[in-house]
């Protein structure tokens, strides 16, 4: 693509240079990564300012300079500079122009919220592919597509690798794409290269606030996924059972078709009148403007009942029929979302990713419910994280689980007893004598399952899926499913003479 059309596009207040008759065989926002012929957009991070690394970037090849600012430093007569008004909004039309995203045959769509994403996007996927198999998944515990399979790194990828994948799906043969979109993607700008042809929102609790400040930002960034990014088009699908929901649902009404979505409110467009959880499933009573049906879930929860109604609404949207809604929710599994781990001696053990208060506060009501004995909480918090959530998580399991153990989750670069300690400045006097503190989380769990009778029910909180521990600058395998297994086998029930 020519230099020339690329800085037309992206909103050039002037350039350094006339020799814009280019061809670009690259869009980079790291210098390391440059070949000749490449554009490099420097971007003012959180830790690293793009624009100290221009000089490298030159120097691997790059043809152009993307930036804010106007020239900083000596640069070669054949290079470009191009001053931009934004240089993140910038970059999303780059890439949006360099790998064609608008002209390909590709439907996205995405979903917002603090919990719930992964889940809801398994569920949509699940949903979509009774339809038709060429559906990808983009989101926090992996990204895929028929038999192709790639790690992820974050919920939403950065704005460069997120066009690449995309651009590369497209070549797959995708023809739909559901994603997770997060706070900090759009605070970024990572997928304002796209148009959303459904875009869904969740809820809304707290969590990032290291990163956004306040709640009210955090609202924010997650609104522009409706006020910015979505196609003319496009749908909206707003949960609104929290008042975050339905303010979020007011805004979206702006800009594009909203379908509203309810787990207690009769008025929304789309209902839930009835759901029900028993030791095997979740059967849920939907209400659509496409019809109504009775739905199965081999899912543990009733808060699953949300993301359910929004999955199929989302799907329905897109030409799903309620015998294929029918058949992707009966089937679909959400590895380390309340994932049960059964002892031989009656022991139950459920692994799940919740990492912030509203959604482990969430899930312990769930396995409340369930419980006929006791309920014991392993829980962590992560490093180099909001540490303002830390003692909250303690309070919450305090406040619903019978046995808390403290422990670590991924303490990063933090000191874990640190962590410790400000999770433990949460816990409420009375209810000290029921926490300990263990730092080691494999001991954490074996102390816990030593602990258990048969019935009592016990849940690991922090990890979910993740299969590794970073401890420093090492990462360990640690997978909270084998651990708990394996701290069954190796512990017996206290009274196991209650096994019937």
């Amino acid at each position: 693509m020519r230099l020339s059309d690329l800085a037309r596009i992206c909103g050039a207040h002037k350039t350094s240079s006339s020799l814009l008759d280019i061809d670009v065989e690259q869009i980079s926002t790291d210098a390391g990564t440059c070949v000749p012929s490449s554009v490099f957009v420097a971007l003012l991070g959180r830790r690293f300012d793009g624009h100290d690394f221009i000089t490298q970037a030159i120097k691997q090849g790059a043809v152009a300079i993307v930036s804010e600012r106007m020239r900083m430093c000596e640069v070669p007569s054949h290079v470009v500079w191009i001053r931009v008004p934004h240089a993140r909004m910038a970059l999303a039309y780059l890439l949006r122009a360099f790998y064609r995203l608008e002209n390909a045959k590709i439907a996205y769509l995405g979903v917002t919220g603090t919990c719930g994403k992964t889940t809801t996007t398994y569920l949509c996927e699940h949903i979509l592919k009774q339809k038709n198999p060429n559906v990808a998944l983009l989101g926090t515990n992996e990204q895929r597509f028929l038999t192709h399979r790639w790690p992820s790194t974050h919920t939403t990828m950065e704005a460069t690798a997120l066009a690449k994948q995309l651009n590369h799906l497209t070549d797959l043969g995708a023809q739909e794409v559901v994603m997770e979109v997060s706070s900090h993607g759009l605070a970024d700008n990572r997928v304002h290269a796209l148009s959303f042809d459904v875009g869904a929102f969740l809820n809304l609790s707290h969590e990032h606030l290291d990163f956004h400040g306040h709640m009210r930002a955090y609202f924010d960034a997650k609104s522009k996924l409706f006020s910015e990014c979505m196609s003319p088009s496009g749908v909206a699908v707003i949960a609104v059972d929290d008042e975050a929901g339905v303010q979020m649902c007011d805004h979206a009404k702006r800009y594009v078709k909203s379908l509203s979505v309810s787990t207690q409110h009769a008025y929304a467009d789309v209902t839930v009148s009835r759901v029900v959880q028993d030791s095997t499933q979740l059967i849920i009573d939907l209400q659509t403007p496409f019809g109504s049906c009775s739905l199965q879930s081999p899912m543990v929860g009733t808060h699953n009942a949300q993301n359910v109604a929004v999955a199929a609404t989302m799907a329905l949207l897109r030409g799903a029929t309620m015998e294929h809604v029918h058949l992707g929710i009966s089937e679909c599994v959400v590895p380390g979302r309340l994932q049960r781990v059964v002892s031989l001696d009656k022991r139950i053990g459920f692994v799940d990713y919740a990492h912030k208060p509203e959604a482990l506060k969430r899930v312990l009501i769930e396995l409340k419910k369930m419980a006929t004995h006791r309920l014991f909480c392993v829980i962590g918090c992560g490093g180099d994280r909001d540490q303002d959530k830390r003692p909250l998580m303690a309070a919450v399991a305090c406040e619903y689980a019978d046995v808390v153990i403290l422990t670590s989750d991924n303490p990063r670069s933090e000191d874990p007893a640190f962590i410790l300690a400000q999770m433990q400045s949460g816990i409420p006097s009375h209810s000290a004598a029921l926490c300990q503190v263990v730092e080691d989380r494999r001991e954490a769990i074996g102390i816990a399952c030593s602990m258990m009778n048969p019935f009592d029910i016990i849940l690991v909180a922090g990890k979910g899926h993740e299969t590794y521990q970073i401890i420093g600058n090492q990462t360990i395998d640690f997978d909270d499913v084998l651990v708990l297994n394996q701290m069954f086998l190796k512990t017996t029930p206290k009274n196991a003479h209650e096994i019937e």
